[in-house]
């Protein structure tokens, strides 16, 4: 969805959360959350900001997942920071170590706010899909199929 948050809409974004303290990112590694030093993030709680609450409702709406849990979370990466390669998808068994109600990303929406001076793209690479940075963009994948299952 290109152009999906305005030039306004981006600036509005800034300022709202330069107004939350961004804590150090975790991902998950095996059974634990492991602090990592390439990303900070915040996990918004709805009601905190009619901006940031309407974003979340647009963004539920374009995934096509309201009514689900879904949550939402800004990241700020830094410099040289990046993801390996991975899968947001747990097995059954993964959930039940995890948290029962934990349950699955059935969607992701991201939205690229900056520009960058080099990389800072979004990329598949078992798919061959690489989409470079513009700001206001927003990309949106499923992790599962109709079923719940991921291939």
């Amino acid at each position: 969805y290109h152009n999906f948050m305005t030039k306004y809409e981006l600036d509005v974004f800034e300022e709202e959360i330069s107004q939350f303290d961004f804590g150090k990112g975790v991902v998950m590694q095996g059974t634990d959350e492991e602090k990592i030093d390439f990303r900070d993030q915040i996990d918004y709680s709805e009601g905190e900001s009619d901006f940031l609450d309407n974003l979340h409702l647009r963004l539920d709406r374009a995934v096509k997942l309201r009514g689900s849990t879904t949550a939402f979370q800004i990241y700020k990466y830094r410099l040289g920071g990046a993801h390996e390669p991975h899968m947001d998808f747990f097995s059954d068994e993964e959930i039940k170590i995890y948290d029962d109600n934990l349950g699955n990303r059935n969607g992701i929406a991201m939205i690229f706010i900056r520009p960058t001076k080099r990389g800072g793209g979004f990329a598949m690479p078992r798919l061959g899909i690489y989409i470079a940075p513009s700001p206001g963009t927003m990309l949106v994948w499923h992790n599962v199929d109709i079923h719940g299952r991921n291939s």
